[in-house]
């Protein structure tokens, strides 16, 4: 899944050269992010939404906090079987 993801990304949208000039803050801040940068995050959030489904993760999360929310349960029980 994430190999096909990376095949569609777009030209090096999350390169610091692909976008001169913008900080690393401009690059993340929804308000100022580049157009091509949000397309692929968010086309990136559809392949963990995907990915994850099978281990009890929704379609769509509502927000970006929901998904790390479910993400960082799945990492602290999988984790735990390793102590």
């Amino acid at each position: 899944m994430l190999e096909r993801h990376r095949s569609r990304r777009p030209g090096g949208a999350g390169r610091p050269r692909a976008h001169p000039g913008s900080s690393l803050a401009d690059r993340f801040d929804p308000n100022t992010q580049p157009f091509d940068l949000r397309r692929a995050h968010k086309a990136l959030d559809r392949a963990v939404d995907a990915a994850y489904q099978s281990n009890g993760g929704q379609r769509a999360w509502s927000d970006d906090a929901e998904r790390m929310a479910f993400l960082f349960q799945l990492y602290a029980a999988l984790t735990s079987l390793l102590a």
